[in-house]
This record gives structure tokens, C-alpha cells and sequence, in this order.
């Protein structure tokens, strides 16, 4: 994954991104010597696989199939420090921090096994050395399955409480839309995946959410990121901050509701096992006709939906109102 610099980025988050695939390749190494699994995820795996990557990733996802702790002991040859962190979860993670001078990587390991099926072998490249090598990654359905998992707050997803809770969100969301401009149609493989990650996570946190929790637990977040006034629930500090990560472009609060109403959409047809081509294919062609985007904000406004929320979208987002129309009337 070779990064092409668009704009000024910080500094310490590109360091922190080049040597994280530095870890990974030495990580990935040792797996294979010891002939355990290891899997590339995260938001650092969805921009290996993306043609041209988007964003920046400063911390390290993996599945790890064997102890943590004896793995990143192959770093120490190369100069690096390992502390294990405090895990929210030590059922479902494992975390440490590897540092090398004033670069700091957090690497995360997931304990859930992700299905062979569901990975595929990729060659990457080393920012920092110029060298390639050979890694395991999460295949597209997984990822955006994950990134859905993730954005189920106060389920199977993120903490409520936790203190990076705004940031985060907003790369699952950003990322996730990432993988469905390149790799659309996942639906049928994202309820299946999404399904078992359920499953796996209620199995090592010993709770029974169904999918039905799942998915009204999303809806609930992602209409909370649609708004665009008073009740934002992201703060401009945070959208400032996560747009450092990026090589191209900005995401503004309007981008933000777009981008979480679509996820809505998508989910929406992911209950209903309908495409997804008919919203998208609107929302393409018509978000400069204003009597249609009219129209689905009178139609909304009777089947019940808030009317100040729909009125700053048909200003601010019209393409967020045509996404939200379309999840509501998925025909």
C-alpha cells in the first residue's frame, strides 16, 4: 500500500501509519514462522485493500490466532518497546503498545477467529523500507460487516462511555463508505458475516443480543450522526481532527450525515434483502432536482419523521434526505 501525498497531513500520524506496516510485516513474519493465523483488520486493513487509499491509520488490528504476548516479542530485535494496555473487554482483546523512539503504535488483537473464507493473501508495501511483503487481510464483506458491528453502540459495538467514542465512529462510517463506493453489492455476504460476529461476540461477553438489537441499535447511531444543528452528536474539534488523517478532500458535517444515511440505507436493505442500486442510482441523479428532494421530505414528514431534521438536510444534505427517503421506502 503505497500512499500518494495529496495535501499536508500530520506528521505524526504518517509515522505512526508507515510504521504500523513495518509491525505488521514483521508480525505477519513471525506468525507464519510459528505457524499461527494472523489477520489483517481494521481501519489500516480497508486502505490496504482500497485502490487509493483515503486515509491515514495509526493504530494495528489483528485476529491472532496464538498468545499475544509471546508474538510481539519478536519487535524487541528490531528496537521496539511492548506495553500491554488495559483491555475494556480481555475477553474479546488483547492490547499493547509498540514504540520506537517517539513513534508510538497501538496494536490491537482480536481474540473472535474470522473465518478462512473471509480473508485473502495480499502483498503490501513497507512506507518506511521500501520492502514488500505478504500479509493475511479481512476480505471486504468482513470488513464492512465489522465496521457495522462497531457502529451498533451499546450492543455489540463500541462503549457508550468510552472516551474516543466520536472519533471513532466517524472513521467506521467514513471507512465503510469507502468500501462501498469500490466494492458494492456486499449485502447477501455482510448480513451472514454480520451475523456471526454477533454470535462470536455474545459467546466471549456472555450476552444474548439479537439481531434485531443490532439493528435498532444502528439506526438509533446513525440518525444521531445524521443531524446537523444543535443536537450534532460529533463536535467540529473532532471532525478537524479526523480530517488530519486524510490525503484528499474534507468531511464536513453535512458529508458526515450523508455519509451515515447512506449506511442507514444500506442496512435498511440488508433487512429487507433488497439492492441497494435503485437508492443509490436517486441519489446520484437527484440530488440537484429540488422538487424531487421536496417531495421526499413531504413524504417523510408524514410517515412521522422529525421536520426540523428534514428540513436542514433538504438545505444542508440533500443527498442525505434522498438516502433516509429510500430507507424508509425501500421498494
Amino acid at each position: 500500500m503505497q500512499l500518494k501525498r495529496l495535501k499536508t497531513v500530520n506528521k505524526d500520524f504518517e509515522a505512526r501509519h508507515n510504521e504500523t506496516l513495518k509491525i505488521l510485516s514483521l508480525l505477519s513474519k513471525e506468525a507464519e514462522r510459528l505457524e499461527e493465523e494472523l489477520v489483517f483488520l481494521g481501519g489500516s486493513a480497508v486502505q490496504a485493500i482500497l485502490k487509493n487509499p483515503k486515509r491515514l491509520s495509526i493504530d494495528l488490528d489483528v485476529y491472532y490466532s496464538g498468545d499475544a504476548g509471546k508474538l510481539v516479542v519478536v519487535l524487541e530485535a528490531e528496537s521496539y518497546k511492548n506495553t500491554l494496555r488495559k483491555s475494556f473487554d480481555p475477553g474479546l482483546f488483547e492490547f499493547y503498545t509498540a514504540k520506537k523512539g517517539d513513534v508510538l503504535v497501538k496494536m490491537d488483537f482480536l481474540k473472535t477467529r474470522v473465518p478462512g473464507r473471509y480473508t485473502f493473501k495480499k502483498e503490501l508495501l513497507e512506507a518506511t523500507t521500501g520492502k514488500k511483503f505478504t500479509a493475511h487481510i479481512a476480505k471486504p464483506e468482513y470488513l464492512m460487516a465489522a465496521k457495522l458491528s462497531a457502529l451498533a453502540v451499546g450492543t455489540i459495538g463500541r462503549k457508550e462511555k468510552s472516551e474516543t467514542l466520536e472519533i471513532d465512529i466517524v472513521k467506521d462510517v467514513y471507512d465503510f463508505n469507502c468500501l462501498s463506493d469500490e466494492f458494492p453489492d456486499q449485502n447477501v455476504q455482510m448480513a451472514e458475516v454480520l451475523h456471526e460476529i454477533m454470535t462470536q461476540q455474545n459467546k466471549l461477553r456472555k450476552t444474548s443480543y439479537t439481531m434485531n438489537d443490532v439493528y435498532k441499535s444502528l439506526e438509533k447511531n446513525l440518525r444521531n450522526l445524521s443531524y446537523l444543528g444543535k443536537k450534532a452528536f460529533v463536535g467540529q474539534g473532532t471532525l478537524g481532527n479526523f480530517m488530519q488523517h486524510l490525503y484528499n478532500g474534507e468531511l464536513s458535517r453535512s458529508n458526515l450525515a450523508t455519509a451515515a444515511m447512506r449506511i442507514l440505507y444500506h442496512v435498511k436493505s440488508i433487512q429487507r434483502k433488497e439492492s441497494t442500486t435503485r437508492g443509490e442510482k436517486a441519489a446520484k441523479e437527484k440530488i440537484a432536482d429540488r422538487v424531487y428532494v421536496s417531495g421526499c421530505e413531504r413524504e417523510l414528514i408524514e410517515a412521522g419523521e422529525d421536520p426540523l431534521l428534514l428540513h436542514e438536510l433538504k438545505i444542508m444534505a440533500p443527498k442525505a434526505l434522498i438516502y433516509l427517503y429510500y430507507s424508509k421506502f425501500l421498494k
